[in-house]
């Protein structure tokens, strides 16, 4: 499941803005992203097994009170508000590929409503839709990726390096901050999960595999359309798809990446707005998460509307403000974590 939403949304997105800055060397910098995830990935699991099954928002509220809360309520926030954002880039696909006639505001509420539903049947349900739509959309880039081999032209790819290390470090700022993003809902999935489920593993697994569908995908996108060119299209990868045609064998493969893509955006959002909702009821202390979840839909709903509505503002502003947001997101579960174990070695002492 972590992998499906990851990808999914890294492969949309990614490509057009790291190639702002590290243009040829995007797809370099994707790798670098890549590897400078693995540790943020431990870090996050390793906080999450350290808090246990009590949940870091009930551990923190229970153990400093006020200054428990005042920690957890920027984590919460930005937890809650993330299916606006997503809300909001689906609907901007869709208006921009397919239909370019309807008001986002219905696309908006269509997959706010669709994700609340999904986040009300619970996690499981969750886990087991994730895993076929995952399956398709891999072999769906897989597929574009081999569609696109006559039309790549690896000299696009040059110079390499000519820019020096600096942009490749910068622009892998953002691919990183959004692995904090996605990661961000495992101190709420850890007390609802098994230790046999690997948790741990699942995040690697998840790193990994979107880190090497995004070096691929950047990749394939600059031999195919060259870094200038592919800088102005809002979905490199839905472009690529469009250009493969099979003659009574295979057409308009962009409609079977497209769903893929919707699919897992819409479980992204279930996915948050399911997390958002445990939060809450762990920092009121209430056993059911539940009915939270329609009015946590209808917030997004008017956030999409007002913050995340118009496209090439919303690019500009992720750039700047998600690296700030994952600070946030790591920061906040390795504090409760050291916290908690100060505390049991404190309540150690005083029991010997």
């Amino acid at each position: 499941m972590l992998t499906s939403i990851r990808s999914a949304v890294i492969i949309v997105t990614m490509p057009v803005i790291s190639l702002s800055t590290a243009q040829e060397d995007s797809w370099a910098s994707a790798a670098l992203a890549m590897m400078f995830s693995l540790p943020l990935a431990c870090a996050i699991c390793w906080a999450s097994s350290k808090i246990g099954t009590v949940g870091m928002i009930s551990s923190l509220r229970a153990s400093r009170r006020l200054l428990g809360v005042l920690l957890v309520l920027p984590y919460i926030a930005i937890i809650a508000a993330v299916p606006a954002f997503f809300a909001g880039q689906l609907s901007s696909l869709f208006v921009s590929v397919a239909l370019s006639n309807t008001p986002q505001g219905v696309l908006v509420t269509a997959s706010l409503l669709f994700g609340a539903y999904a986040a009300s049947l619970g996690l499981g349900t969750l886990g087991r839709l994730s895993q076929p739509v995952f399956v398709l959309l891999l072999f769906l880039v897989a597929l574009t990726i081999v569609g696109t081999l006559n039309s790549m032209d690896s000299a696009r790819l040059l110079p390499r390096f000519a820019r020096g290390v600096w942009p490749l470090l910068h622009t892998s700022i953002v691919p990183l901050a959004w692995t904090a993003l996605s990661l961000a809902v495992i101190p709420m999935l850890h007390p609802n999960t098994s230790p046999s489920t690997g948790i741990r593993n699942a995040a690697l697994y998840s790193v990994v595999v979107s880190g090497v569908m995004l070096t691929l995908a950047s990749a394939v996108v600059i031999m195919v359309f060259s870094a200038q060119e592919a800088r102005e299209l809002l979905s490199p990868m839905y472009h690529l798809a469009k250009n493969i045609r099979v003659p009574h064998v295979l057409d308009r493969l962009e409609v079977a990446v497209l769903s893929a893509w919707i699919g897992v955006l819409c479980l992204k959002i279930a996915l948050f707005l399911h997390a958002a909702s445990r939060a809450l009821a762990d920092l009121f202390g209430l056993r059911r998460h539940e009915p939270f979840i329609f009015p946590l839909a209808a917030v997004n709903l008017a956030l999409a509307q007002t913050l995340f509505a118009e496209e090439p503002s919303v690019r500009a502003r992720v750039a700047v403000v998600l690296p700030i947001v994952a600070v946030i997101l790591i920061l906040t579960p390795v504090l409760a974590a050291l916290i908690t174990k100060a505390e049991t070695k404190g309540d150690t002492r005083y029991a010997k």
